[in-house]
């Protein structure tokens, strides 16, 4: 680095001929150096306030990309917490914008409203479906064969028949778990109504994970309670998810790994969860693996690298 001075003018020349003499010089100054080439040290970015260059391990074989070629492709990790100093550099430098034309709500909701209205819309779902429960509609065939399925593993066996049903167990495995605690197969009239208060459970959870699924994807309360209604209170649900089917054991367990993936933000724990609850449904009822490019595209999506 150079600086410019300007020599003194000798008193006997005159002023006017007495011509400007630029001196350079260099100056002393507290600059960051950078070391020899044959360490490997190259400064790729410099900032006031931060630089980043590179480095070689002691006992490895240099790098050939850290040397001056003017070919260097790739930059190698910087030293720890460097990120972060660059982010926070980079943060504070970014000025203060606010939106043109703020888009607001025409009707403002409060929050404890939020907790209320969603409370009375799955009340609404859960009356409509409990409603002549035990007589619309009719017994059908498969729910007989599920019952009897959970009494046989009541009873130690997987299913009631040396050649049964080609389904995975872990659906009627629920079922015989939820009439453990329900008191026998007998609480609620006959074995088949007991399977339904069952579905009747699933329909309510499953109801409640549409709204909080589309919430957090939306951010929109109402269009999430509109998707929750539409959930519950169609009539292919009201058909449905009151019979004693497979299905709605495994859609349960799929809301709840499409849910826990959403809320996830990369988190493994969430993750892991995820994978059990979709686990879960797959061995309920092995359509659902039909879902497994779903499950990876939502993986995709709302995890990182980290």
């Amino acid at each position: 680095m150079t600086s410019t001075y300007t020599s003194s003018q000798d008193p006997q020349e005159p002023e006017q001929t007495r011509p400007e003499i630029k001196i350079f010089r260099p100056v002393k100054r507290n600059v960051l150096k950078e070391p020899g080439i044959k360490n490997g040290h190259l400064i790729l970015y410099q900032r006031p306030n931060f630089y980043v260059r590179t480095t070689n391990r002691r006992g490895r074989r240099p790098n050939p990309l850290r040397s001056r070629t003017g070919h260097t492709t790739l930059i190698p990790k910087v030293v720890p917490e460097q990120e972060k100093r660059i982010v926070a550099s980079e943060t504070r430098l970014m000025p203060q914008v606010e939106a043109i034309n703020p888009v607001g709500q025409a009707f403002p909701i409060p929050v404890w409203l939020e907790p209320i209205v969603v409370t009375l819309g799955l009340l609404a779902g859960l009356v409509v479906h409990s409603y002549n429960l035990f007589y619309f509609p009719h017994y059908e065939l498969d729910e007989g064969t599920y019952m009897s399925s959970a009494w046989a593993i009541i009873h130690g066996m997987i299913t009631p028949y040396p050649y049964g049903y080609g389904h995975p167990p872990l659906g009627w495995i629920q079922i015989a778990a939820w009439i453990q605690l329900a008191g026998g197969f007998f609480t609620f009239g006959n074995a088949l109504n007991s399977g339904r208060v069952l579905m009747l459970l699933y329909a309510f959870g499953s109801s409640l994970l549409v709204y909080l699924f589309i919430r957090r994807l939306e951010g929109s309360r109402s269009a999430a309670l509109l998707a929750m209604l539409i959930f519950s209170l169609s009539p292919l649900s009201i058909l449905y998810q009151r019979l004693v089917f497979l299905d709605n054991i495994g859609t349960f367990w799929l809301l709840l790994a499409l849910y826990l993936l959403i809320i996830s933000e990369s988190r493994l724990l969430y993750i892991v969860l995820a994978a059990i609850c979709f686990g879960i449904s797959i061995l309920s009822k092995e359509i659902f693996v039909l879902f497994i490019p779903t499950m990876i595209y939502a993986v995709w999506l709302h995890t990182t690298r980290f």
